[in-house]
């Protein structure tokens, strides 16, 4: 019989939302089906680096090279020179990351996990999908522990001991509830003074500055069949999101290029 994903399974621990109008939807079926189709498209998610290789070695010895260093341009953090981005897409400096106790709210099947726990004290992966966090433990190294959302008592247990938490390219698929609950959560994981970095989806505009689609508010109610769905918060929608769970907002970078709005917020 397999063994269990870390982070209790029991049937349950269900996360439920609405949708607007209809019934509620199983969060955990939900993204279970979305990340099916994740991995149809993307196979490299079953590489595994449970053990150390030289890619994992690689990426330690860049992100250790690069602690000391400040990054203080613009963008700050957003630098093609800082192996924390230009790896991983992650808007914090080495020094909030290497040799830190860090968490992922959405690490899926571990793409991130699998590398970032060679370069991290501990890491905590935290992810509605059973099916992805399946994947993620065997393929990530024994520093990494993976939990579901609905896992309350192992949430609780983890309160207060992270450094730096981050979400990639998780934000950019949450109204505005969904974006609050989710820093809400991460501030009870964050020790003060630590740190959230997260991406929120900036419009495509074209030269004019015109939306190329029409934005979809962050207000909106969640799609219901479309988990991937992208929605758009302003500046203020921002600045919210982190009052309402209780952090404040160091800094918005756009990244135009991801077509992304990275959002730094700390923990007060």
């Amino acid at each position: 019989m397999p063994e269990p994903v870390r982070g209790a399974l029991a049937p349950a621990k269900r996360a439920y939302l609405r949708y607007g109008p209809g019934p509620r939807l199983d969060q955990a079926e939900r993204w279970d089906k979305e990340w099916i189709a994740y991995f149809r498209r993307a196979p490299n998610y079953f590489d595994d680096f449970s053990t150390p290789n030289a890619d994992s070695r690689r990426r330690v010895a860049r992100v250790a090279a690069a602690v000391g260093t400040t990054f203080d341009g613009a963008r700050g953090p957003v630098d093609e020179s800082n192996p924390v981005w230009s790896i991983w897409a992650i808007g914090c400096h080495p020094a909030e990351i290497s040799g830190r106790a860090v968490a992922d709210l959405g690490c899926g099947a571990g793409g991130i996990g699998r590398t970032l726990g060679y370069v991290a004290d501990s890491y905590l992966g935290i992810d509605y999908s059973p099916l992805a966090l399946r994947v993620a433990t065997l393929v990530s190294p024994p520093s990494c522990r993976y939990v579901l959302r609905s896992s309350r008592g192992e949430l609780r247990r983890a309160a207060g001991s992270v450094d730096t938490a981050f979400s990639r390219s998780v934000f950019i698929h949450q109204n505005f509830d969904q974006a609050v609950e989710l820093a809400t959560l991460a501030a009870g994981l964050v020790k003060p003074g630590g740190v959230l970095a997260v991406d929120y989806r900036r419009p495509d505009t074209d030269e004019q500055g015109n939306h190329l689609e029409p934005p979809r508010s962050a207000r909106s109610p969640l799609l219901r069949g479309f988990p991937s769905a992208s929605y758009y918060f302003t500046d203020d929608e921002i600045a919210e999101v982190g009052d309402r769970a209780g952090l404040a907002l160091d800094a918005i970078i756009e990244v135009p290029e991801r077509s992304w709005r990275i959002a730094r917020y700390r923990r007060t």
